[in-house]
């Protein structure tokens, strides 16, 4: 990790990464261990590492608005959430048939969305843990994003990207 500012290197790791994502409050950084699968969080304030929070089989991960919840693809098609004070998973969403490729967390933190393999990105409303919508892509997705309301969504990939708009469960 270097220093912005002055171009000082901070810290470094002896670890490959498959993955990594700084906390919105910029208070953490999770990665995604490639020789371990495991999901790590280093503490950005006390410069130390959590131990294990989660395994990983797909490398993407996302943490929550509020960086409370860190997003890990597991198992073929299963996400989970992982209480980052705690360590502990708070839930596991399943519902696509293949590998997990992308995922982002809508701005108010209450829905998730993911890509997958199996050409279909899941819409996922966190408090009622299930999925509100499902769409069909002609491809694989890539990435994704919330409009900054949270009302639309943008998938992307090796095609051309899709927009939709994103509802609230109700």
């Amino acid at each position: 990790i270097w220093e912005a500012s002055s171009g000082r290197l901070r810290q470094s790791f002896k670890l490959r990464a498959a993955a990594w994502q700084f906390s919105p409050d910029n208070r953490k950084l999770a990665v995604l261990n490639e020789e371990t699968h495991q999901a790590l969080v280093f503490d950005l304030e006390n410069w130390s590492w959590s131990a294990s929070l989660s395994l990983w089989v797909s490398a993407s991960l996302c943490f929550s608005p509020d960086s409370r919840l860190l997003a890990v693809a597991q198992d073929h098609g299963t996400v989970a959430l992982i209480d980052v004070a705690t360590g502990r998973q708070t839930a596991s969403l399943a519902g696509h048939r293949s590998l997990i490729l992308s995922m982002a967390f809508s701005p108010d933190g209450a829905r998730l969305v993911t890509g997958s393999l199996d050409d279909v990105v899941v819409l996922w409303h966190l408090p009622a843990q299930r999925d509100i919508a499902a769409y069909p892509t002609p491809h694989p997705v890539h990435g994704l994003v919330f409009s900054p309301n949270g009302r639309r969504l943008v998938a992307g990939g090796p095609g051309p990207y899709q927009f939709w708009e994103a509802p609230d469960f109700r």
